[in-house]
């Protein structure tokens, strides 16, 4: 699928031309867990052209993470926390998350 070529990040520009000239990337394929909240499935999308800012979201409920790029992205997205169940519910300890 051909993208607007002033649309896309360097990045992106760069695996276009490999692929049009038959090289391989050398960017692994990244892939997203489903979201931990739905079960959506997630998608990549670019945050800030200018300095190739990507996010990890999930289309139907909103949720995303916004990293510097796709493999922390998917990083961040793809960290799930163990939960506490408290009284029938679910309750984050604050340990849980990273300083």
């Amino acid at each position: 699928m051909k993208q607007d070529v002033e649309s896309m990040t360097r990045v992106e520009l760069i695996e276009e031309v490999r692929r049009l000239r038959g090289a391989p990337s050398p960017v692994p394929s990244i892939s997203l867990l489903d979201c931990p909240f739905c079960g959506n499935a997630a998608e990549f999308d670019v945050y800030c052209k200018e300095d190739g800012t990507f996010l990890a979201y999930c289309p139907n409920c909103q949720v995303s993470t916004i990293q510097g790029t796709k493999a922390e992205a998917a990083e961040t997205w793809n960290t799930r926390v163990q939960s506490k169940s408290f009284l029938g519910g679910s309750v984050l300890s604050v340990e849980s998350f990273p300083a």
